[in-house]
């Protein structure tokens, strides 16, 4: 992620041909809500992105295709250190202007200077953005979720987590309601609220068994609590998913805490 994928996206972008009308037309809009789930779910496989980008190209919506663009650029730019790479933000600026010159006033379009804004830690011109696009539809789903970033990127805790809850209960979708879900565990656990992380991510890997980020988070929350037995049952079961160097990592470190192949450990058959 970051600089680099930022790059390899805005070439692609460069050549795709953008064909289509340059109206904000139904079907664009569809296609456009479908792609932004999908670059919602981005964890870091690029191939994700393309896969969003060829669905706001099915559209045929010039607007929604520049702006499904941007929020593409807007995802690839976020480093690891949780940062946003400034080309990147600067590149989804020029795609999202190329949207704005067709349709001038689309709330599901305009967010996206919000998102914008937050991540490039401008935050006075966010709230600008964020207050405008309220006072024209407060119950957008896209203003929501900018709400959130906004809150959370200033780290907010109590604001964050009101309005992660409060937009969590207006999902319409089971995916994006388990998407915001995940998205609030993880926030519990960055802050290290770990009993709430838990919770949420022992719900979450029951409708997603098959990632290993979810067990993985849970084995790091049991071992943080030096619950070793729970830790090493969560992180084997990372294991049988993944082979990814810091659950091995945490395989060798719970194997000493639980005194694997020493005398407890001959001793109760391990």
């Amino acid at each position: 992620m970051g600089l680099q994928l930022v790059r390899q996206i805005q070439d692609a972008l460069t050549k795709t041909k953008m064909s289509g009308s340059n109206e904000a037309t139904p079907s664009g809009y569809k296609a456009y809500e479908v792609g932004l789930d999908q670059v919602d779910s981005f964890t870091g496989d690029p191939k994700l992105l393309a896969k969003a980008i060829r669905t706001f190209q099915s559209g045929k919506s010039l607007p929604y295709l520049y702006a499904g663009a941007a929020y593409t650029l807007i995802a690839a730019s976020k480093e690891k250190d949780g940062t946003y790479a400034q080309e990147g933000l600067g590149l989804a600026t020029q795609w999202l202007q190329k949207a704005q010159e067709l349709v001038l006033d689309r709330v599901e379009i305009n967010v996206i200077e919000a998102f914008i804004y937050i991540y490039g830690k401008e935050f006075d011109n966010a709230a600008l953005v964020l207050d405008y696009l309220l006072g024209k539809d407060p119950e957008s789903w896209y203003v929501q979720l900018a709400t959130i970033a906004y809150y959370r990127e200033q780290g907010m805790v109590d604001d964050t987590i009101a309005i992660y809850q409060d937009t969590i209960g207006k999902a319409d979708t089971p995916p994006r309601k388990l998407g915001l879900q995940k998205q609030l565990a993880d926030f519990y656990f960055d802050i290290e609220h770990f009993n709430e992380a838990l919770d949420l991510y022992q719900m979450l890997v029951k409708f997603n068994k098959k990632d290993p980020e979810l067990w993985r988070r849970i084995s790091i929350i049991y071992f943080r609590q030096e619950n070793w037995e729970e830790a090493d049952r969560y992180n084997n079961q990372v294991l049988k998913l993944a082979k990814i160097p810091e659950a091995v990592e945490m395989r060798d470190m719970l194997k000493q805490r639980l005194n694997k192949g020493g005398v407890m450990g001959r001793l109760f058959g391990r």
